[in-house]
């Protein structure tokens, strides 16, 4: 999954996905 790529798309901080990868 392409969480980095979501994150640019929809604007949410990369610190949120690193949490969501856990």
């Amino acid at each position: 999954c392409d969480k980095t790529s979501n994150s640019s798309e929809t604007g949410i901080e990369p610190a949120f996905i690193e949490l969501e990868d856990f």
